[in-house]
């Protein structure tokens, strides 16, 4: 059964999913760009036997805390804060395109705390050509579009201090 809650962090109120058991070994998905954390219901679902899956609504997305400013830093410290706030200690890190940048940023600054990092179609640090995303958000939009337009540059041109940090990675 999944379980929704909030938690108030420095940044203000996140909201989370949780499915499974505490004394399983957790599991701490990050979803990507205009997503949030029920696209992993069905994993959470297909794991609860075995684990617990917490996911997190990234700052801007779901119905977590809309912000002036966004970046990846912010959004990994965010995870540090909820990682923190919830006690998670050896855990796998699982993230699907923004969600495994922010979570590669995460085990870069906390290699020990993380048991296992997975990403799903996560962009390397690296400088690779997309269009800009237009000005105003499209129709059918649900998450903050200032997120988008904030993190797209981000993504999209090499910083070379994550490059070099993803080596402290185990």
């Amino acid at each position: 059964m999944t379980t929704q809650r909030t938690l108030r962090l420095p940044a203000g109120e996140f909201l989370y999913r949780d499915t499974g058991t505490p004394d399983r070994p957790t599991v701490l998905a990050l979803h990507g760009m205009g997503r949030d954390g029920s696209d992993w219901d069905a994993t959470a679902q297909a794991l609860a036997p075995e684990f617990r899956l917490v996911a997190l609504d990234l700052r801007g997305h779901g119905q977590s805390v809309r912000t002036e400013q966004y970046s990846l830093e912010a959004m990994r410290d965010d995870v540090v804060a909820f990682v923190e706030a919830l006690q998670l200690d050896n855990f796998v890190l699982l993230g699907f395109s923004l969600g495994g940048v922010v979570a590669y940023l995460y085990a870069q600054a906390h290699p020990a705390r993380v048991r296992q990092l997975v990403t799903v179609d996560t962009p390397l640090p690296t400088t690779w050509e997309q269009p800009v995303p237009p000005a105003q958000a499209p129709e059918g939009v649900r998450h903050d579009w200032n997120a988008t337009s904030q993190l797209f540059p981000e993504l999209h041109t090499t910083n070379d201090r994550w490059w070099n940090d993803l080596a402290r990675i185990g």
